[in-house]
């Protein structure tokens, strides 16, 4: 026989469990992933982030909700939110981080071999596409590297690690204002009905003529792009490298600001040029063996122009320097006119060194510039970097690092 205190107990024990269950409601989870767009004029941009259903559709985030995401997660990560109506949970005055679960992140090993391109070329009523399906064909996959296609770009970048090959087709659609969004979701059945499926492809590229006032539009580490100038073989590989996760090559000024597109010396600072040091060596495109990490100070050693391909040597194209507790990193780098993406390489960068620290959201930030006799003191790492001689007879550099 139950005494009075014992039952009191279990009533209490049964208030709480009911309690529990009408306050714990449980949802099964829906896939979104977390998206960067990147929006681009000729020296301006726009960025926001955004969640990507299954279906190409965007849902938009405030800043606030962004910023928790972004606590768990980077862009081209895969998510799993538990919640019923996804699209009243990102309110900010719904939203909860602990219903948010990483299913996946992008991973570097990703981005390397053959990537498979499905190139889209978009007329509407009123904007034609100017270039044919052979011009653009070329303009992606001519291994040339006069032909400075997007195959020969990142072929060249990647020492032959990554190569693009695919498909380009045409379509006509009837709206005559057209969006990234839109575009993805729009033609996914068309194309498909013409045996292009979305799901063979590592990337999307929609290819347009002035529909819109950007020049381009990608997606950080996902794998669409809106190109709005067919004929731009620069455009295609920024925005390509942005669906690579690579962001802008940004410079800081001498006033302490820092210019968005500043770094002239790489394709993601503007100009149709080679990729600076940083973004290389975050990917992995360069051999081990091609890097010095300085650990300890006075060392002097010799520097070679990041276009020679010296995979198969001992010899250094890039300084790693860090500061002794790891917080902070510079790469020391030296560029020259070396290749036709290079040929017009600015002055201001050949046969300089090139000093870079990392930026946020996978952006580069060029320090500075060295030229022979000129020295960088950095109080970040605490050491100084000295270009000491410049040898004209196989283009190298020596560098003291003290």
């Amino acid at each position: 026989m139950k005494t009075p205190l014992a039952l009191a107990l279990c009533a209490m024990v049964f208030m709480f469990a009911c309690t529990e269950d009408s306050t714990n409601i449980s949802y099964d989870s829906q896939s979104y992933t977390l998206q960067l767009v990147i929006e681009e004029t000729e020296n301006a941009h726009e960025e926001f982030f955004v969640l990507q259903s299954e279906d190409y559709q965007f849902l938009n985030l405030t800043p606030a909700v962004s910023q928790q995401i972004q606590k768990i997660a980077s862009p081209g990560a895969s998510l799993d939110i538990y919640a019923d109506d996804v699209q009243e949970f990102i309110k900010e005055s719904n939203f909860d981080i602990s219903q948010v679960k990483v299913s996946k992140e992008l991973e570097a090993s990703n981005r390397n071999g053959t990537r498979r391109v499905l190139a889209i070329l978009i007329n509407t009523e009123t904007h034609e596409c100017l270039s044919s399906i052979a011009e653009v064909e070329d303009m992606m996959f001519n291994p040339n590297i006069s032909s400075k296609s997007l195959e020969s770009f990142f072929s060249l970048q990647t020492k032959g690690q990554m190569h693009f090959s695919g498909d380009v087709i045409e379509l006509d659609i009837d709206p005559t204002y057209v969006s990234l969004s839109m575009l993805m979701s729009l033609c996914k059945e068309p194309a498909l009905e013409l045996g292009y499926d979305y799901n063979d492809y590592d990337h999307i590229s929609f290819i347009s003529d002035k529909t819109r006032n950007y020049l381009g539009v990608g997606l950080l580490g996902g794998k669409f792009t809106h190109i709005d100038n067919s004929r731009s073989s620069r455009a295609l590989a920024h925005e390509i490298g942005h669906n690579l996760k690579l962001h802008h090559s940004t410079k800081l000024n001498s006033d302490g600001s820092i210019s968005e597109y500043g770094d002239h010396s790489c394709t993601m600072g503007g100009r149709y040029r080679e990729l600076n040091a940083l973004h290389i060596l975050n990917n992995g495109w360069i051999r081990n063996n091609n890097v010095s990490n300085i650990k300890k100070p006075a060392k002097v050693l010799d520097l070679y122009p990041l276009e020679y391909d010296l995979s198969f040597s001992g010899k250094k194209q890039i300084i790693q320097i860090k500061s002794d507790d790891r917080s902070n990193t510079l790469t020391v780098s030296m560029r020259t006119n070396y290749n036709v993406f290079d040929q017009n390489l600015s002055q201001d960068y050949s046969n300089k060194l090139c000093i870079h620290k990392t930026h946020s959201y996978y952006k580069t930030l060029l320090m500075e510039t060295l030229d022979v006799g000129e020295s960088y003191y950095s109080e970040a790492t605490g050491k100084t970097i000295v270009y000491q001689q410049f040898n004209a007879h196989d283009g190298s550099a020596v560098v003291e690092i003290y």
